[in-house]
């Protein structure tokens, strides 16, 4: 098992669950405070987290064009 393989079977695993739990706990604690809108931006956050962590490459090559059309 090469570090590769090991580092994409745990954000596959284990990193999504640790991503979504943290959001979830931060969602929880907002909303206790009653602060809606860190509660909203902690929710939008959580989920752009793991959409980067379920598709990193779309994400990276899509950022890569709007930097190359900025320095052409």
């Amino acid at each position: 098992m090469s570090l590769s393989s090991l580092f994409t079977w745990f954000v596959d695993n284990m990193g999504i669950w640790i991503v979504a739990g943290f959001a979830g706990w931060k969602f929880i604690q907002a909303v206790k405070d009653q602060k809606i809108g860190q509660a909203i931006i902690t929710l939008a956050i959580g989920g752009f987290s793991v959409y980067f962590l379920k598709n990193p490459t779309t994400i990276l090559n899509s950022i890569g064009e709007i930097v190359a059309k900025i320095f052409n």
